[in-house]
């Protein structure tokens, strides 16, 4: 059964690695027939995805928009894996919010969130 951590790991690699012929030779496969052997999740995700690429494909969005939505899809996995913690008040009396632990879920994590900053 397709799960959607498995194309969610997909486009990812897609974010990470910007090789749009890779993309279509892992995700094609996953999909095919995934109203058959998905999870629901999956081929809501599938779904999605399958409709941009056709919106990118005919020139109704570009390529950045198509790659912001992935962000969006991928990085939502990353954070529901974090236990957010009660509010911490700063020397400036300010409220944050701090997650568990000091590291992202994974090393793509962060690139993808941080994939559009430069440094300098």
């Amino acid at each position: 059964m397709i799960s959607a951590a498995q194309i969610r790991e997909v486009a990812s690699s897609y974010l990470s690695h910007d090789d749009g012929e890779r993309f279509l030779l892992e995700f094609s496969p996953l999909v095919h027939n995934i109203h058959k052997n998905g999870e629901a999740e999956a081929i809501e995700l599938a779904d999605k995805i399958q409709s941009k690429m056709a919106d990118l494909h005919s020139n109704l969005i570009a390529k950045s928009e198509f790659r912001s939505f992935l962000r969006q899809l991928t990085v939502h996995s990353f954070f529901n894996v974090y236990r957010v913690s009660p509010l911490v008040y700063t020397s400036s009396a300010s409220a944050v919010q701090i997650t568990a632990g000091h590291q992202w879920a994974s090393p793509e994590a962060s690139a993808i969130l941080f994939a559009d900053r430069q440094y300098a």
